[in-house]
């Protein structure tokens, strides 16, 4: 199944947007500023061709005579005189190699565009004067190189200015953008634990104060409905706790009355369950308790080895009994602040675990410093999680195998309650494992 495409931010589209916007109309200007540039330009040489040619005509018609001079125009422009029978009888320097007469119109054209030699441009007119015939003719290369440079220039301004216009964009939007920022960070940080909290709509803009009454109102509805959630939870707990203990005093007052073996063994096995149930009950009290937001720590500066193996020691005798070492060790002088009851129930879960899930090897409990932190890894070499199961793991009531974990008295509660205890001190929990090659457990708890 190939990975669904991530969608660009909207800061990232905005800016586009600002590019895109800035390229067209830059790119509409410049079309049409280079347009009004080859008109005039086009004027310009038309003016330049057309005074030549008349200039001499007129000299011709109306005095007689042209000076050499006035074979030489303005601006490039070069002149030639023929003979009623198109026979030259003078142009200016260049005009041959420009224009040789047989390019050039032999009757009254008016201003045309023609070829001329190795491809040049030329823009020319004839006219007919008396006694002759007055032809004028300029390249036109100077003004498309002009033009070329132009449309160059305008290109590459219209390239800057959009990407300019980008950084700008990118610039505001995200400038824009920071309250919307702001207000999800707000959100990300709230917590089962802090849904008490409600988001200021202070310095919110008028655009975004709607969503954060709307997000308040939700947070108000979330926090009524965990309230009675966690409420029920534990009354529910609380009840049950009372009549499974006077039916396990009742089941143990039976099965010592019985005089029939199997129904002594089948009452056995009823107050089994039943110690299950209230084991059940129990962690569900615990739970419910470690969700309250008025819960209060009673966190204490400990000595991480004396915490270690006193958690450790109840395990002792199990992992003797099973063929497995039970290693305790963490860094000398390292300390922990933490709950006493809290961390050793904490590890106690996670050595229950390792040492139930490990037919042979080493039960490792380590413990480190880091900066600002302290680590406790709980290491085993028995049977592994799949990888799948990793994800559900600190859910409640999810076992990584069902139906082992019935057959050795999991609840799927155990990692649920070392997520509450390890989020009442503000720690995190992490868990590597792999099939056949055990697991690894990891506690951090934060230092003040």
């Amino acid at each position: 199944m190939t990975e669904r495409r991530r969608p660009p931010s909207l800061t990232l589209r905005l800016a586009a947007a600002y590019a895109l916007v800035s390229l067209v109309l830059m790119g509409g200007s410049s079309i049409l500023l280079y347009r009004a540039l080859a008109r005039a330009g086009w004027r310009d040489d038309a003016e330049d061709v057309r005074h030549a040619a008349y200039l001499v005509a007129w000299g011709m018609e109306e005095k007689d005579g042209v000076e050499p001079r006035d074979l030489e125009g303005e601006a490039g422009v070069r002149v030639r005189v023929l003979d009623p029978q198109g026979r030259t009888l003078m142009e200016g320097s260049g005009m041959s190699k420009l224009a040789p007469v047989a390019l050039m119109p032999a009757a009254p054209s008016g201003l045309v565009r023609i070829e001329g030699p190795e491809d040049t441009d030329l823009l020319v007119e004839t006219v007919v004067v008396r006694g002759g015939v007055v032809q004028a003719a300029k390249d036109l290369a100077h003004r498309q190189r002009l033009l070329a440079r132009y449309r160059e220039f305008l290109a590459l301004n219209a390239a800057l200015v959009a990407m300019l216009a980008a950084l700008a964009g990118w610039f505001i939007a995200r400038r824009g953008l920071a309250p919307l920022a702001r207000l999800a960070r707000a959100v990300a940080e709230i917590r089962p634990e802090t849904l008490t909290a409600r988001l200021s709509a202070l310095d919110a803009p008028q655009e975004l104060q709607a969503l954060t009454a709307t997000l308040n109102g939700a947070l108000e509805r979330l926090e009524k409905a965990f309230a009675r959630l966690g409420t029920l939870n534990g009354d529910m707990a609380h009840e049950l706790r009372t009549p499974l203990h006077a039916l396990r005093l009742d089941l143990e007052s039976l099965a010592g009355s019985a005089q029939d073996p199997s129904l002594a063994d089948r009452l056995g096995t009823a107050t089994e369950s039943l110690d299950h149930m209230g084991a059940l009950v129990e962690q569900m009290l615990f739970l419910a308790r470690a969700e309250d937001p008025a819960t209060v720590l009673d966190r204490r500066d400990m000595d991480l080895n004396q915490a270690l193996a006193d958690a450790a020691r109840p395990f002792e005798f199990l992992a003797e009994e099973q063929g497995l070492r039970l290693r305790v060790q963490a860094d000398p002088a390292s300390r922990i602040q933490a709950d006493p009851t809290l961390l050793r129930r904490a590890i106690h879960n996670l050595l229950a675990n390792a040492v139930r899930h490990t037919a042979q090897g080493e039960v490792a409990l380590t413990g480190s410093a880091g900066d600002g932190f302290t680590e406790i890894e709980v290491r085993d070499t028995g049977e592994g999680i799949a990888p799948d199961q990793l994800p559900r793991l600190g859910q409640r009531f999810a076992r990584a195998d069902a139906s082992r974990s019935r057959a050795t008295g999991g609840m799927g509660l155990g990692l649920a309650i070392v997520q509450s205890i390890l989020r009442l001190h503000g720690g995190w929990l992490a868990i590597e494992s792999a099939r056949g090659e055990g697991t690894v457990v990891r506690m951090r708890f934060p230092r003040a």
